[in-house]
């Protein structure tokens, strides 16, 4: 009796040591995304893509932006807008509704819509003039030329994520590279990847089209927040602002993404932008 006594409690020993070892949920993730290589900060360029799943066109666009992808890698941040006309849930086919009150907003704003889709934007330069609605075939040139630029400031993502919850906490440090006289904003958005619905393509229906970089919500508004008024900015001076949110079940949040840029709030210009996966 004494033997089996001992036997049982080595045994409930070994369980107890398994459940020790456990990580038992919610646990929390923490990113930095403060990008640098020494000394050297890498300028990142935001596209933002215009869009719809009723757009017949609008699939050369994604192809486009998927080959720029594989050309400039980390150096640009892309975000898909599903605004206008095409972006309209119809019948049962296009039953999803992507448009958020920021992207219809946006595509109010630059005027998309008067140029017809789909339609990018790169580091929104040329508003006013006209010329911040792209085609598909002038992105990498604005890129290239944009690259060639300065780098004027830089971003850092850190966040902590629950997977249980959904519970979000997002902060960001803006920093001045070089002297600045400039309004700053800051702008954050949650995109996600590899969303799988219908696509109109030309005269025909893709089941199965995997939409890429959805913008499913900004954490503040369409113009984001300002962090300064137009007076002169030093070199390494810093912002920052923090956020929280809890994402939706109906997104998968393995595929979502942080993105954060800084842009000029009298012409628009985007100077930085920045991108983390939340898992």
């Amino acid at each position: 009796m004494k033997l089996r006594t001992i036997i049982f409690s080595l045994i409930a020993l070994v369980f107890a040591w398994q459940a020790c070892d456990k990580i038992d949920s919610p646990y929390k993730i923490q990113t930095s995304n403060i990008i640098d290589t020494g000394n050297v900060v890498k300028k990142v360029i935001l596209i933002e893509e215009f869009t719809g799943q009723r757009c017949p066109n609008c699939p050369e666009m994604a192809v486009a932006i998927k080959s720029l992808k594989e050309t400039f890698d980390d150096k640009v941040v892309v975000v898909a807008m599903h605004a206008g006309f095409f972006a309209i849930p119809i019948g049962q086919t296009f039953s999803t509704d992507y448009r958020t009150p920021a992207s219809t907003e946006l595509d109010q704003f630059f005027d998309i819509g008067s140029s017809g889709y789909p339609k990018g934007l790169v580091n929104r330069t040329g508003y006013p003039s006209g010329t911040h609605r792209l085609e598909s075939a002038e992105l990498a040139g604005r890129i290239v030329e944009l690259l060639e630029g300065d780098t004027l400031a830089d971003i850092g993502i850190t966040h902590n994520y629950s997977t249980i919850s959904k519970e979000l906490e997002v902060e960001i440090n803006v920093s001045a590279l070089a002297p600045l006289q400039k309004k700053l904003l800051l702008s954050v958005f949650i995109t996600e990847n590899d969303i799988v619905s219908p696509q109109q393509n030309d005269t025909e229906v893709i089941t199965d089209y995997v939409h890429k970089y959805v913008l499913r919500t900004s954490l503040n508004g369409t113009w984001g927040d300002q962090l300064s008024d137009g007076s002169t900015i030093d070199p390494g001076t810093s912002f920052k602002q923090s956020y929280q949110t809890t994402l939706s079940e109906n997104w998968n949040d393995e595929n979502c993404n942080i993105v954060a840029f800084v842009y000029d709030g009298d012409t628009k210009e985007v100077l930085q932008a920045a991108e983390v996966k939340i898992r």
